[in-house]
Formats: structure tokens, sequence, C-alpha cells
């Protein structure tokens, strides 16, 4: 079980995902996800919910250890063009991009491999946001995929 808070420096190295959400249970959802997207594809909100959940899952492997470095790398690079542009960096604007796309492509029932992208960045991106704003994305987040970690665990009897 992981818990996802940010780190103090600008370094997303100390991220973990609150939640029942394991590697083994992330492994099987990304599984499942890619099984329904390659050969099924009757569902593709499904696998939206699934590829968060299993990304939640992965956060403490060396695959989220990947892509916390590029979240941070993104932050960091979208910080400057904000300060050269503002004069202040904007903190969280990536997150906060990536939940905007997604909440607005699952709404329009738009699933495609931007939306499947999108939501395979969100569970590691959304704890940079900050404030009340990324305190409530973190929570909505962390409880979306720990109800799917919870289903998937029940359903193989791994609970």
């Amino acid at each position: 079980m992981n818990t996802l808070h940010s780190a103090a420096g600008s370094g997303l190295d100390s991220l973990t995902l609150n939640g029942a959400v394991s590697a083994t249970i992330g492994l099987v959802a990304l599984l499942a996800a890619g099984l329904i997207w390659f050969f099924g594809n009757h569902t593709p909100r499904l696998v939206v919910l699934l590829v968060m959940t299993g990304m939640a899952g992965m956060v403490g492997t060396p695959l989220g250890k990947w892509v916390r470095h590029v979240v941070d790398w993104a932050n960091e690079q979208t910080g400057k063009l904000t300060t050269r542009w503002t004069g202040a960096a904007v903190a969280g604007l990536l997150a906060i991009a990536a939940v905007y796309i997604l909440v607005v492509r699952m709404k329009d029932r738009k699933v495609d491999n931007l939306t499947i992208g999108t939501a395979a960045v969100v569970p590691v991106a959304v704890a940079t946001i900050p404030g009340p704003l990324g305190g409530a994305a973190f929570n909505v987040v962390t409880g979306i995929t720990s109800v799917v970690g919870w289903a998937i665990s029940q359903a193989l009897g791994l609970a």
C-alpha cells in the first residue's frame, strides 16, 4: 500500500499514492487495460480507470520513478516558461492541464490515445497542484484508484 505526498523540494522522488493499490494490482490493471484497449475496446472509459489505477500502483516501481522524473522535468520546463512570460512560476500547470483534459474528454466520451496517456500521467502529476484545489484533486484521484484497485483485488481474491 502506498501513500502519495509531494516531496519538499522540486523533485517528485518521494511520491507514492494513498489507497489500496499495490504494484501487483497496478500491473493487473494495466494488463487488463491493454487487453481491453487492443482486443475488446467495448468499454473505453473502463480502460481509462484501469490505466489510472495501474499507474497509481506503479508509482513505487522503476516505471513510476521514470514517470515521476518526466513529470518533474515537465514541471521545471513549464515553470521556466511561465516565469519568463509572467515573472512568476505557475506551480502544477502540467497537472492542472492533464486533469482538465482528462475530465473534458471523459465527459465528452472521447477516449483515444491522448486520453489514455493523460490518464497515465494524472495519478503522478496531481500531487504537484498546490493548495486546496490540489488537495481536492488528489483526494478524488486517490478515491477513484482505491475503489478500482479494491474491485480488482476482490475479483482476483487477493484481499
